[in-house]
């Protein structure tokens, strides 16, 4: 992951309520080998969320990536020398029903275009976004801007102009 980008992964608010009966400022992540694990495939799967409408609308924001994708594994990247955005949506083989989601959002764009839209996703489907140390921040820009500062990206965010 370079610098420039906030890894976010999505976490369904309904399944969260349902694990834990509220909501926490933080779940439990895994590091293993310096790989960052979400551990969040328990929120999806207490809701069994289909991916199709997600996909589509994801594929509305970012480019098809040329790599990996399967009916089980999507992943979309849209990488040029000014912007560098990707996410990546996992789907259960078992029940068809979403397992993983996290993007990756280039604090470099102008106007962050992608991260705008994924928190506009984010509303639109009740989720929350964590980040890799387990942080829970509602799809709100404020919130989503507290959380870039504890992580000393605030210089990207010069020629947001948001």
């Amino acid at each position: 992951m370079a610098l420039y980008q906030l890894h976010l992964t999505v976490v369904p608010r309904k399944g969260l309520l349902l694990k834990h009966g509220g909501i926490p400022d933080q779940v439990t992540v895994q590091i293993k080998d310096g790989c960052f694990y979400p551990m969040t495939e328990g929120y999806w799967s207490l809701l069994e969320v289909e991916p199709r409408g997600i996909s589509h609308e994801i594929d509305r924001m970012v480019d098809r990536g040329n790599f990996g994708n399967d009916e089980f594994w999507l992943n979309w990247k849209t990488y040029t020398d000014k912007v560098d955005n990707d996410a990546s949506l996992t789907i259960n083989k078992e029940t068809g029903k979403v397992e993983e989601l996290y993007f990756r959002a280039d604090l470099r764009e102008v106007r962050l275009v992608f991260l705008m839209e994924m928190i506009e996703l984010g509303r639109k489907y009740d989720w929350l976004f964590m980040d890799i140390k387990g942080n829970l921040v509602n799809p709100n820009w404020d919130e989503i801007k507290d959380l870039i500062s504890k992580w000393n990206k605030v210089g990207f965010l010069k020629n947001a102009s948001i």
